[in-house]
């Protein structure tokens, strides 16, 4: 259960305010979603929208403190959407609001999608316009969070952006910010996954699918010497983090 970025809500939700959010949600964590009786097993929030103040929207704001203080109280993890344009700033902010404001451990909290963040998605017209210019990637906005004791999630394993100007970080990019992240004493606070959403990523379309994580990640780590890291990464994180 959750909420996702300003813009992108149902009526329904969009028109509470904190407190009757965090009821809205704590009833479904509780009771069950819907009619189904089926509770969720974590409550995921959304940061991706700024205002005008360049600050994260004021609506998710409230949503990320709502759904924070719901996975506090049924005891769920929570885990936080982010992508292009935040910043690490934004990304530490959010982490701010629900560990040193709400009281969420940081233990309990993921923060999504940052291998995102490794290179800025709007970097393509600057790497194929000069010889000069290198992919390369940046570690600053997941290192920052790991710093705050929260989880990291690396968790666009074999996905594809075909849109003009953007770019995102390969699957080698992906390792080489992970095994970084490794090499610093990270493993126990990270984890994997697939943010897939197009048929040109499935197996049945030649890509790797939902396999690419399970079968690249160990692999890589293996050769590169740290095959301990596999096991915490895919198996003890992921259990303990998900632990009602």
């Amino acid at each position: 259960t959750g909420v996702y970025y300003a813009g992108m809500r149902p009526p329904v939700i969009a028109s509470l305010d904190e407190d009757a959010l965090a009821a809205y949600l704590l009833r479904e964590a509780t009771d069950g979603i819907g009619e189904t009786g089926i509770r969720p097993g974590f409550v995921k929030a959304a940061q991706n929208v700024l205002g005008p103040d360049g600050r994260i929207h004021p609506d998710e704001v409230m949503s990320i403190r709502a759904c924070a203080r719901v996975a506090g109280e049924a005891g769920l993890s929570l885990h936080i959407h982010t992508g292009f344009p935040l910043t690490a700033d934004h990304v530490e902010r959010a982490v701010d609001l629900v560990v040193d404001e709400v009281g969420l451990p940081p233990e309990r909290v993921v923060m999504l999608h940052l291998d995102s963040l490794l290179r800025r998605a709007d970097s393509a017209l600057a790497y194929v316009g000069s010889l000069d210019t290198t992919k390369g990637v940046d570690i600053d906005a997941p290192l920052r969070a790991l710093d705050r004791g929260v989880n990291v999630s690396f968790d666009s394993w074999g996905a594809a952006l075909d849109t003009p100007g953007y770019m995102l970080p390969d699957d080698h990019d992906r390792m080489k910010g992970l095994f970084a992240l490794v090499e610093r004493g990270y493993e126990h606070q990270l984890v994997v996954g697939h943010d897939l959403a197009n048929r040109a990523c499935g197996v049945q379309h030649g890509a790797h699918g939902f396999l690419r994580a399970p079968q690249y990640v160990p692999l890589m780590l293996g050769l590169l010497g740290r095959p301990d890291a596999a096991a915490s990464i895919l198996t003890a994180n992921p259990a303990r983090i998900l632990g009602r």
